[in-house]
């Protein structure tokens, strides 16, 4: 007695909380080194509250924008806001040279290091304490 048919499940958008706009907010800070524009919080907020990225993706979508890309930044300045962005600290030295020395190699990527800080126990402290998934 049950019609055959389809349905289409109800699009649901969760507003984010001020905890996913810190979190983008600090994105732009710490990598970026700007403040964040209302478009960009607004994308980036939507994305982490509704499930449709990680902290770890977005991270990634900074770190590898057009607008670092533009800037050329150095491997010295990228390893130092990964550091200031996914571990919260200043690099201590003998990391920082490891990481430097596997970029200068060509023994890893940038995308390689990134992943090796995104992988950390202190960036995923720090995505937990936003609510947001690493």
């Amino acid at each position: 007695g049950i019609p055959s048919g389809s349905t289409v499940a109800p699009t649901i958008t969760v507003t984010p909380s001020e905890d996913v706009k810190g979190f983008v907010t600090r994105l732009y800070t710490t990598c970026l080194k700007r403040d964040c524009d209302s478009a960009g919080l607004d994308y980036w907020s939507k994305e982490l509250a509704n499930l449709r990225k990680t902290g770890s993706e977005a991270a990634k979508g900074f770190f590898f924008s057009e607008e670092i890309a533009k800037s050329k930044i150095s491997d010295s300045e990228f390893l130092t806001r990964l550091y200031k962005t996914l571990m919260n600290r200043e690099p201590e030295k003998d990391g920082f040279n490891y990481w430097l020395g596997q970029l200068k190699s060509g023994k890893m990527s940038r995308s390689d290091v990134f992943d090796g800080f995104a992988a950390s126990k202190e960036w995923a402290e720090i995505c937990a304490g936003y609510g947001i998934m690493k």
